[in-house]
């Protein structure tokens, strides 16, 4: 039988297309070698430190607690205290003030019940009844050589304790202090009054007033003598022949010493032996007057400032005024 090539070449595409199906279901048909399945990514494991103590803390340097320092006081002399109040005295009047003694100067601090370091702590004019010590602190100077201050308390004008203490406290200093202390008691109600005198001839160094309880006195209502010393600043001596001059309520006395006017000078005085001096007229009481003061020819020149006595000033009261070359 004839097969024409164009057949035969046929057939031949036939079975070679077979032979390849076959060989494609045999190699889809085979029994797979079980293979090992990809490796599986192994999860991070976390670890975490077992917990631990925390450092100890820093030792703490302990120091050992002291005694606190000591407060330190400039003497202040307590007087006796009477078993119940004041002992009753004979009534003696009130002397007037003798002058100053030489160059010493003392000047109130002001009253108070409780001191520091011989200061006041909250100075008061007057106080309420039931307090219990009652002190007056004081500057000073001038006291070189003196050796006894005696110490005068009167009781609504009556002399009540009068005693002399060994003066300790130097020739000058900010902060001395003389009291009643009637712990545990109570100091009496009325009105007090202070006063220190030294020297040979026992003149009046300081006089000061308070009252306790009550309704305070009267305020003085007819002025008031001005008395002092002018000293010089660098030498502390007293200078006599220098001119203490009291302008008219106010003159400006910075103006007045530019243009001087005889009107304009309420009062005046010129200083004596070692540099005292009283002013002739009374000064009022809670008013402002202008002051200047000096001598130029005995090379003092003159110095400028203002005078304001307080309602509670004593009759006469005292100032110094320095002056320099």
């Amino acid at each position: 039988m004839y097969t024409s090539p164009v057949r035969r070449i046929g057939l031949a595409l036939v079975v070679l297309m077979l032979a390849m199906m076959a060989c494609s279901i045999n190699i889809g048909t085979d029994n797979p070698q079980p293979t090992s399945p990809p490796p599986q990514p192994v999860p991070p494991t976390n670890t975490i430190a077992p917990p631990t103590a925390p450092p100890p803390p820093p030792p703490i340097n302990t120091v050992p607690p002291t005694e606190p320092p000591p407060v330190v006081t400039t003497p202040a002399i307590v007087l006796p205290s009477p078993t119940k109040g004041i002992p009753p005295q004979p009534t003696t009047p009130v002397p007037p003030p003798p002058p100053p003694v030489g160059n010493i100067q003392f000047t109130s601090n002001g009253w108070s019940e409780t001191l520091n370091n011989g200061c006041p702590v909250n100075p008061q004019t007057s106080f309420p009844t039931g307090i219990k010590s009652l002190w007056l602190s004081f500057k000073y100077q001038g006291m070189e050589g003196q050796t006894k201050v005696r110490n005068v308390w009167y009781l609504n004008g009556e002399s009540q304790i009068d005693k002399q203490f060994d003066w300790d406290g130097g020739p000058q200093g900010e902060c001395y202090s003389y009291g009643l202390d009637f712990t545990p008691d109570s100091i009496p109600e009325g009105h007090f009054t202070l006063e220190l005198y030294t020297g040979p001839n026992q003149q009046l160094i300081l006089r000061a007033e308070t009252d306790i309880g009550g309704a305070p006195p009267p305020q003085p209502t007819g002025g008031v003598i001005l008395q002092g010393q002018v000293v010089d600043a660098n030498t502390s001596q007293g200078v006599e022949g220098i001119g203490v001059v009291i302008l008219n309520p106010g003159v400006n006395p910075d103006t007045w010493i530019s243009n001087p006017n005889t009107a304009d000078i309420f009062t005046g005085k010129i200083t004596g032996k070692n540099g005292y001096f009283e002013i002739p007229d009374r000064l009022q009481r809670n008013v402002e007057y202008g002051a200047v003061v000096g001598n130029p020819k005995l090379g003092y020149p003159s110095v400028t400032g203002k005078i304001t006595l307080p309602n509670d000033a004593p009759d006469p009261a005292f100032m110094t005024i320095q002056i320099s070359k």
